[in-house]
């Protein structure tokens, strides 16, 4: 069985350079978490506005789901309440959907 040491071969400018590339890597990886801190600091800042947001469309699909499958026959409408906070975007979707 052969057994090869393999030396690689650098310049004198890459072994001068070395370090620096070292230093700079390690650097970018600081500068990278730092990066990446700052961005979930910002986003959990806005979470509670996105996280309502996206609370409120899934129930609006839930909502303009049945309203789609109540408009076959046999099926009654969805009643809405006074108080949903989606009301105006059904009648929107209604609008859309059942008056064309």
């Amino acid at each position: 069985m052969w057994s090869f040491q393999v030396i690689r071969f650098r310049t004198p400018y890459v072994l001068e350079n070395l370090p620096r590339l070292v230093f700079l890597r390690e650097q970018l990886a600081d500068r990278c978490k730092e990066a990446w801190r700052e961005f979930l600091a910002e986003f959990n800042r806005g979470y509670h506005h996105l996280q309502q947001g996206v609370r409120s469309l899934a129930e609006l699909d839930c909502l303009v789901s049945l309203a789609e499958v109540s408009a076959g026959e046999g099926f009654v409408c969805p009643q809405m309440r006074e108080d949903s906070k989606v009301k105006w975007c059904l009648v929107y979707f209604e609008s859309i959907f059942f008056f064309k």
